[in-house]
């Protein structure tokens, strides 16, 4: 098939095939047994607190005026108040 062809043994092996299952056999060429899966990336949380998994009230962001600054409370969740 020509020097771009991996497996000249093997009709249904170039790099122009289709490599639709993982089968031991590189279908395409591309160094891949199978096709590329791409997986998208998760949608963006909102978390303006900074307290990870998303917004819980209020802000853990310092407010600054000049040199001083001040650190707000957190609000501790009800289940940790007992």
């Amino acid at each position: 098939m020509g020097p771009l062809d991996c497996d000249d043994t093997n009709t249904d092996v170039h790099p122009n095939a289709e490599d639709l299952t993982v089968d031991g056999v590189d279908q395409n060429c591309d160094h891949r047994d199978g096709p590329v899966v791409t997986i998208p990336p998760a949608p963006p949380v909102d978390d303006d607190d900074r307290v990870g998994g998303g917004n819980h009230g209020g802000s853990a962001s310092p407010r600054c005026a000049g040199t001083h600054c001040t650190v707000p409370r957190l609000k501790l969740a009800e289940s940790f108040r007992q």
